[in-house]
């Protein structure tokens, strides 16, 4: 007894629970947007001023909003919020959305009697139940409705139409979005199967219910085992079985492109997941093309899967095909259209699977059917269609017309008995056709036989009168035979040897392909390469690129100093060449080149590191990784202040010292060997000169100010040249016999030129 007392408690907790449990109702206020739901595939269009219902409560701190249109498919929205735009903007609460007669009818007398009964009320939808499965909804609104079924909008019904609503194949109800008289959408329900209590109070049903739960949970029990096993055995004959084995779990994998959309990133590692199906093809080609067009429902009508299946599949094979195909699964499980889902363990974890229905061999009775047979049955199948159309016109009573009905349904009443009479005179017709067609098989056979009668005596009287005559037509007839013949010849001869060119053409283009197919590979080997080593470039190297121009300007420094170097290799050769004497010639000239390298060697680096990350530097805006260039620039953001930086670090590291021995060199080259040694080639001390006013151009270009004095002037022209020695050469007073140390300024110091003068 207290057994029964608590599963009565806890039967009705549970129905109270269910009866609390209501979504709440809001009015989308949005642009109209498709929502998919990427569980189960299924798709909806979301409408402004739609009256949708939403689970639980819309708050703005709310990024996906869970909502559904009447008791179909939930979907999980997440609109495309604006700066400054709220969640609440979407959805305006509406706890009531105005009046709907909504009246549910067993039968067109029913519906005919209610309006007999209820004249004054305007029934806006009528939902008139013709069987289990099938349902009249008539539409007396003064605007078009949305059927929405098997969770989607399949069509529109117009004001004052009519149509036939079946039972969808993955519910047991079809929701009819209405636009009542204040414009905002309404959700009717029409549910199928459903018993009617003949007005008993609800708490009377529940106790009702809960006392037959109570009492009759052995007996429903034992029902349910026996009709389960019943349909397991029928299932078994009539439908192939999908088991687990037929799904492979494929990971980190990407299907083709045409099925993107049935991979789903899962885990904490967001590993790419695909579930296989192996779906195997029947053997019989003749269920080939039917069978693939349900596979291609599957994907959304694609016309590229169907491509894809033959591509891939040899249909002219007498074995078993099977395939693998991408399937919608879920890690969650689905709230509708159960059959069609599987729960499957191909690894760890559980999904559950949408399968590729089977192919299912037909009777072997039902393929052998003969084509009369098949016609017969298509036109009784037209004689049921009469009837059930008949059945659902409404009755005349009392010498009524169909102007009984309700207002402006006349016209779909109109629709239905045209299609009546319609297929009424297409039974006839096509009944007359048959009976007609056997009378001119036999009219055309009696035909045929007194044609060859005419045709046998016209040529026996031919033979017997004209014999001569016969025989020359026959020849000539012959004749005209042959050369037809002979011209067919020629025709399939040139048809031949275009072929053949074709096909030479064809072998061309195949090997041309393939050449370009090679080529092509050899291309993509050589982008992956480089690929590679742009990776390879991006670690060793860094650019500085605004940097460039600068070192340009350094660069050229170093190979101006190089040319005058090779200016004085040239004077030397020349003086020699004249028979003059080669030593003193040396003398000044090494004492030349000692001086600068003795100057250029106290810089450290200077050709190894300096000159050559800045010869990289002007050429490609390129430095090493790591460099002294990098590690000068790497921490200052601005690239305004790189070149800055760069001046200043070579005048402290390199041409403070660089610039002013080698302009001293070019000086000493250019005006002292021709001061000490005669018959020195001119042309040649013209380029010196040349250079030496070049590299002091640089200098200046480099951003230094050069403290310039040149050898064999008075050291009165020049400011900032200081006099560090005295000489007798018998030269005049004042004039500078020897440049020491060229001063270069830069910013803040201002050095001076030291220089060895007459005295």
């Amino acid at each position: 007894m207290r057994k029964l007392l608590f599963l009565l408690l806890v039967s009705v907790a549970c129905m109270i629970k269910a009866g609390n449990n209501n979504p709440v109702k809001y009015l989308y206020q949005g642009a109209d947007t498709a929502i998919t739901d990427f569980a189960a595939k299924h798709k909806i269009l979301l409408r402004t001023n739609w009256v949708i219902y939403v689970d639980g409560c819309v708050d703005d701190t709310m990024k996906t909003v869970k909502l559904s249109i009447g008791n179909g498919q939930w979907f999980d929205f997440k609109p495309a919020l604006k700066p400054k735009e709220k969640m609440s903007q979407f959805f305006k609460e509406k706890p009531k959305v105005g009046k709907l007669a909504n009246s549910p009818f067993g039968s067109m007398k029913e519906l005919e009697k209610y309006k007999k009964e209820n004249p004054k009320k305007n029934t806006l939808v009528a939902v008139v139940s013709l069987d289990y499965s099938r349902s009249l909804l008539l539409n007396n609104t003064s605007t078009d409705i949305d059927v929405y079924t098997d969770d989607s909008f399949s069509q529109s019904l117009g004001k004052g139409e009519c149509m036939l609503v079946t039972k969808p194949a993955n519910a047991d109800s079809v929701n009819v979005v209405v636009a009542c008289a204040k414009m905002q959408p309404t959700v009717v329900t029409v549910k199928f199967g459903e018993v009617t209590d003949g007005g008993v109070p609800v708490w009377w049903v529940v106790v009702a219910a809960v006392f037959a739960l109570l009492i009759g949970v052995g007996v429903t029990i034992g029902i349910i085992r026996f009709k389960k096993k019943s349909a397991d055995k029928s299932n078994k004959k009539k439908a192939a079985v999908v088991g687990a084995n037929d799904f492979k779990l494929s990971v980190n994998e990407n299907p083709p492109s045409l099925f993107k959309g049935y991979e789903q990133r899962i885990g904490k590692q967001k590993q790419i997941i695909c579930l296989m199906q192996t779906v195997r093809f029947p053997i019989n080609k003749a269920f080939w093309d039917n069978y693939i067009d349900e596979i291609v429902r599957y994907y959304g009508g694609k016309k590229s899967i169907r491509k894809y299946i033959n591509d891939n599949l040899n249909p002219n094979a007498d074995v078993q095909l099977s395939l693998d195909l991408p399937v919608t699964f879920s890690t969650e499980e689905p709230r509708s259209n159960r059959d069609a889902w599987k729960k499957v363990k191909p690894g760890r974890r559980v999904y559950w699977v949408k399968f590729i229905a089977p192919f299912v061999e037909p009777d072997s009775q039902i393929v052998s059917e003969t084509t009369s047979q098949q016609s017969e049955n298509a036109l009784n199948d037209a004689n049921d269609l009469v009837v059930c159309l008949s059945a659902l016109l409404p009755q005349q009573q009392d010498g009524e017309g169909v102007e009984v009905l309700p207002e402006n349904m006349e016209v779909n009443v109109s629709k239905l008995y045209g299609v009546y009479e319609s297929l009424k005179a297409l039974v006839t017709t096509v009944n007359d056709v048959l009976a007609k067609k056997d009378d001119a098989n036999n009219a055309a056979t009696q035909q045929l036989s007194k044609l060859e009668n005419h045709y046998k005596n016209e040529i026996k009287q031919l033979n017997e009168s004209h014999a001569k005559n016969v025989q020359a037509s026959v020849d000539e007839n012959d004749k005209k035979w042959r050369e037809d013949t002979k011209k067919l010849r020629q025709q399939y001869d040139e048809a031949v040897a275009r072929t053949d060119e074709f096909e030479d053409k064809y072998k061309r283009e195949k090997k041309e392909k393939k050449k370009a197919l090679e080529t092509i590979n050899d291309l993509n080997a050589t982008i992956e390469r480089k690929d590679k080593e742009s990776k390879e470039y991006n670690t060793r190297l860094v650019f500085y690129r605004s940097c460039s121009e600068y070192a340009a300007l350094a660069v050229e420094m170093f190979d101006t100093v190089s040319a005058v170097e090779l200016l004085a290799s040239r004077l030397y050769n020349a003086y020699v060449k004249n028979g003059r004497d080669r030593d003193t010639f040396c003398y000044y000239m090494t004492r030349v080149s000692r001086k600068f390298l003795s100057s250029v060697a106290q810089i450290k680096n200077l050709h190894e590191v300096y000159e050559a990350e800045l010869r990289m530097l002007a050429a490609t805006g390129l430095v090493p990784r790591n460099g002294w260039i990098d590690r000068l620039l790497m921490s200052q953001k601005k690239e305004s202040m790189w070149t800055v930086q760069l001046q200043a670090k070579l005048y402290r590291d390199v041409f403070e010292q660089y610039s002013g021995c080698a302009v001293i060199m070019a000086d000493e080259y250019a005006y002292m060997m021709g001061k000490m040694l005669a018959d020195i080639d001119k042309d040649i001390e013209k380029e010196l000169i040349a250079k030496s006013e070049h590299l002091q151009k640089l200098v200046a270009k480099l951003g230094y100010k050069l403290v310039y004095a040149r050898p064999f002037t008075s050291i009165t022209m020049y400011d900032n040249v200081e006099n560090t020695d005295f000489v007798d050469l018998g030269m005049v007073k004042d004039t500078i016999v020897e440049i020491k140390k060229m001063g270069v300024a830069y910013g803040t110091k201002n050095p001076k030129t030291e220089v060895t003068v007459q005295q």
